[in-house]
């Protein structure tokens, strides 16, 4: 089993939570973060926090205050990696979930992810991005690794209008026979709600026979509708 305890570079030395690999993470996926990487730790956060590129415990000067790892008023004597948010009332935004920073000597902490499910398809998930990241820093520099995430973010971001595209195509569709029968209607001055319905069969366990039900069309089953990306303006 790797060590897990987090080195005291750049930071006070507060009282921080222990990770306990097998407990609180599988051991398998501490063991490869670390494989990846020594530099890579396990650092637990109660709130939420705002932090910069690269933190230490340098709290800056008045007049340009920065975001530190350190003691922050109202929190008691734990170790606070970051600026803590607070919720509207004014009570601290609690996260409660183990994050990845990165130890980048001779500056401070970098944060590398939050680590949000447990599961093991996510963990793994974690293990192959970080890899994939180490992989493209290390032979083409951190700045390769940089453009490749932007072209990641570019194809996920046209294929996101593609799918929207498609989906209000098929929305187009289905609205086809309500707009015909709307336009014949209007033809012959009939412009009252048609106040279209849908024949449905109801079915249960054991059934002997296969009686018919009418129902209204709901919104997504006719009429003249958005897709909900286009509808909140994505």
């Amino acid at each position: 089993m790797r060590d897990t305890i987090i080195p005291k570079d750049f930071r006070p030395g507060l009282r921080v939570r222990a990770l306990e690999p097998g407990l609180h993470l599988p051991c398998w996926f501490v063991d490869d973060i670390k494989g990846i990487d020594e530099n890579l730790h396990f650092v637990w956060h109660p709130y939420k926090v705002l932090y910069d590129d690269i933190v230490n415990a340098d709290v800056g000067s008045l007049e340009d205050p920065r975001y530190y790892i350190g003691r922050y008023p109202g929190l008691g004597e734990q170790e606070i990696w970051g600026y803590p948010l607070t919720n509207s009332d004014g009570s601290p935004a609690i996260d409660a979930a183990w994050h990845i920073w990165r130890l980048c000597r001779p500056n401070g902490w970098a944060h590398i992810l939050r680590i949000d499910e447990t599961h093991e398809r996510w963990l793994k998930f974690c293990v192959s991005r970080l890899f994939l990241a180490d992989q493209v820093s290390s032979k083409y520099g951190h700045r390769a690794w940089n453009l490749y995430q932007r072209e990641e973010q570019m194809v996920a971001r046209q294929n996101k209008i593609s799918d929207v595209n498609q989906l209000l195509m098929d929305t187009t569709e289905e609205n086809k026979w309500l707009l015909k029968e709307a336009m014949s209607n209007f033809e012959r001055g009939l412009i009252k709600p048609t106040n279209p319905t849908k024949e449905t069969i109801a079915s249960f366990a054991n059934q002997t026979n296969h009686s018919r039900l009418e129902r209204p069309l709901t919104d997504r089953e006719g009429g003249l509708i958005l897709p909900d990306e286009l509808s909140r303006g994505e």
